[in-house]
């Protein structure tokens, strides 16, 4: 069969996309920054599987590809809007003016592994793994489209940890106390101790929808995010696409009680006024938060309390600082994880490695003693 287009050309998200069945069957998508771009595409692609070719030509630039599969990340959602801003980012500032020049098909591990040993002094093991990421998933997509017939990225190793992880900062003892006392007197208290009580994100917090909390069963589903990427509030599914049941401590279940009750008097009050936008945590008005405004509410409070701000965290202190009191009080690792919706185990001991490491060592001082008396 031949290929041929499928239905008109149409916005998809930031960019336009033109569907067409490939020769093989398949349902497939061009996309492109104007509709004229998106349309060239899918004919040049078209034409190119009628003639025996692949659909998109092997010999295109690396730096050509990665525009065409940045647009498709943004178009298809299968990866978060932060996620692919993220790689976007990766790719076009550290990778493109490296590889930008050569042929898709003639880049080859040795190429990747140069580049990595040039990036690595500059960067964190974080950032070369979100590298090695972005890249796995880049050349996927060129085996996927008949450009490759191997990912070179097969024979290049994710990089490795060099330095030992170092311990999250957190606060504990009385200035941990400070802030709990300060976060509990503030006129959002109800958002604050939900934070520091369960660990969430505070994406996660001011996405969470009233109809997504059972008061009466204790449990909350994180299964919606709001946050800032790039000067824009998007909204999505959570961190790895891991939408969790939250068990609600009972403290938590009374103080949201009490913060519904205080909502639903403030929509009587406000009556026209009033935005009912169905968050759990909103502004006086209803409307949903925007978290860089929260974060700055929350280093007011900080400032109240007289308790140093901890760089780069700010709410999500907190939620170290849960974790931390976690292991202090000799819950697993697994439970600690899951409740934070890390992805896996390992993640959990990486993070807190120093509260991971001083249980061990109780561990292994109980043990050896009650072998040796």
């Amino acid at each position: 069969m031949n290929a041929r287009p499928v239905g008109a050309v149409r916005r998809k998200g930031p960019r336009w996309a033109g569907d067409y069945v490939g020769v093989d069957g398949k349902r497939r998508t061009a996309y492109g920054a104007t509709k004229g771009a998106a349309s060239t595409d899918r004919k040049a692609r078209i034409d190119r599987e009628n003639d025996g070719g692949p659909a998109t030509d092997a010999r295109v630039k690396f730096a050509t590809y990665v525009e065409t599969v940045i647009a498709e990340w943004f178009a298809d959602d299968e990866i978060t809007f932060s996620t692919t801003t993220s790689y976007a980012g990766l790719l076009r500032n550290r990778v493109v003016p490296s590889l930008g020049k050569l042929p898709l098909a003639e880049i080859r591990p040795q190429h990747l592994r140069e580049l990595y040993r040039t990036l690595r002094p500059q960067l964190t093991t974080s950032t070369m793994r979100s590298i090695h990421a972005a890249l796995r998933k880049l050349f996927k997509a060129a085996v996927r489209d008949s450009l490759l017939t191997r990912s070179p990225m097969e024979s290049v190793e994710r990089p490795r940890q060099i330095a030992a992880p170092q311990p999250v900062k957190h606060w504990e003892g009385d200035e941990y106390a400070r802030v709990i006392a300060a976060l509990q007197a503030d006129d959002q208290r109800a958002l604050w101790m939900f934070i520091a009580g369960t660990g969430v994100r505070i994406s996660e917090s001011i996405g969470l929808r009233w109809d997504d909390v059972d008061l009466d069963g204790g449990l909350a589903t994180i299964a919606n995010i709001r946050h800032r990427v790039g000067g824009t509030i998007q909204e999505g599914l959570p961190k790895n696409h891991a939408i969790r049941p939250l068990e609600l401590p009972p403290i938590i279940v009374a103080e949201l009680r009490r913060h519904l009750l205080a909502t639903k008097e403030a929509r009587l009050a406000l009556g026209p006024g009033w935005t009912d936008s169905g968050y759990v945590f909103t502004t006086p008005i209803g409307t949903p938060l925007d978290d860089s405004n929260t974060r700055k509410a929350f280093d007011r409070v900080l400032a109240r309390a007289g308790v140093e701000k901890i760089k780069g965290k700010g709410p999500h202190a907190l939620r170290h600082s849960l974790a931390t009191e976690g292991f202090a009080r000799g819950h697993d690792t697994a439970t600690i994880g899951s409740m934070l919706g890390h992805k896996n185990k390992a993640t959990t001991e990486t993070v807190y490695i120093h509260a991971t490491q001083q249980r061990r060592r109780e561990a292994a001082a109980d043990i050896a003693g009650s072998i040796f008396g």
